[in-house]
């Protein structure tokens, strides 16, 4: 059994910052307490349970597991597979150790046609690998991303999704002598995720995965070659998200206005949606907003909940101690709800105090303080 503190896990968060971000020749920024905190819950029950891990979209959840993956390919006691469901069949698992890499590539062609097939008929492919390679009493660790894929393809199947990850992971550990058997689920969907956290307790936890604290996302910035004089910047409206900040960098040349711009066009889009498809006239839609600009815990209680959740402009915090990540303490995280990004509060505190949902760049570098 793999325990916290023990050597193999050691040597996993040794080789994550030595993991290189494919297509970007950045190396991995540190994510140690996410990886002591995930292998706290994993190790946490001796019986097959299962995880949903969401974040904040672009927090680098996708990241983080394949790094993982990479990462664990010296644990001979430790088998991770990754499956990213928007990407091929050929691609499956490519960040596991060869072997096992192998194998799951050659036994997943031969039984399904689709990678989401071969994921709601995981015990095929773990009986197929038991037949290959000794797992007995070994620790087999699934990792899913993105679920959506799954729900897209099968419909509002939700349910069965849970109760199947539930009933592969036991048969697994019962049929096929494997110490245990963890399946943990990714998504961004932040609407999937509200949905999921009513199964919570059904032999699965929900957790919550955040952007990179301060300082390592200015190690991430210097990575990317970010000017200085850009930086500070940047983390006040991205607040640490690494998708955003490898977009400024690459996408808009670190043009951090034009990526406002873009941002602000995304916000107000959204906002035209919600008053054009709940029939909100203007003055409704900001006397809805000063209610949650004061207090954004109100905001389940209108129908701008569901929109802003879909648009990823906010997303619901699990209870503090099912948090991989450490928030920190200059986010409002102390209640239910919170922003994505910092410039989305921008944006909607400049259209109440200007009393438009029509706003400029003036506007939010007026919020920023000029």
């Amino acid at each position: 059994m793999i325990r916290v503190g023990c050597p193999m896990l050691e040597g996993i968060i040794r080789r994550l910052p030595r993991y290189e971000i494919p297509g970007l020749n950045v190396k991995f920024v540190d994510r140690e307490i996410e990886c002591k905190r995930l292998f706290y819950w994993l190790l946490k029950y001796d019986i097959s349970w299962n995880f949903v891990v969401y974040g904040p979209w672009g927090c680098g959840k996708s990241e983080f597991f394949r790094a993982l993956t990479w990462s664990s390919q010296e644990v001979e006691a430790l088998h991770m597979i990754y499956f990213n469901l928007a990407r091929e069949l050929c691609e499956v698992s490519l960040l596991s150790r060869s072997t096992l890499k192998e194998h799951v590539i050659s036994i997943a062609r031969s039984l399904f046609s689709n990678y989401v097939d071969l994921v709601l008929n995981l015990y095929k492919l773990m009986e197929g690998l038991c037949k290959r390679m000794n797992l007995t009493d070994s620790r087999v660790i699934v990792i899913v991303d993105e679920i959506k894929n799954i729900i897209d393809v099968y419909g509002e199947a939700l349910e069965y999704l849970i109760t199947n990850a539930e009933l592969t992971s036991r048969h697994c550990r019962a049929k096929l002598n494997i110490k245990n058997m963890n399946i943990i689920f990714i998504t961004s969907e932040q609407t999937l995720a509200e949905r999921i956290r009513r199964y919570e307790g059904k032999s699965m936890t929900t957790l919550l995965m955040w952007h990179l604290p301060k300082n390592e996302a200015y190690q991430l910035l210097g990575e990317l070659k970010v000017p200085k004089e850009h930086r500070d910047l940047i983390l006040k409206v991205c607040g640490g998200c690494p998708r955003a900040m490898i977009e400024i960098s690459k996408t808009y040349e670190n043009n951090v206005d034009l990526w406002m711009m873009n941002v602000m066009d995304r916000v107000l889009a959204a906002i035209y949606n919600y008053m054009r498809e709940y029939g909100r006239s203007r003055s409704e839609f900001l006397r809805e907003l000063k209610m949650i600009l004061e207090d954004i815990d109100e905001i389940p209680r209108l129908k701008m909940y569901d929109v802003f959740l879909k648009h990823n402009i906010i997303l619901p915090l699990v209870q503090e101690h099912k948090r991989l990540s450490t928030l920190e303490s200059s986010l409002r995280t102390e209640g239910r709800i919170a922003y994505q990004l910092p410039i989305y509060r921008l944006c909607l505190q400049a259209m109440c105090d200007k009393g438009t949902p029509k706003i400029t760049l003036k506007d939010i570098r007026d919020q920023l303080g000029g």
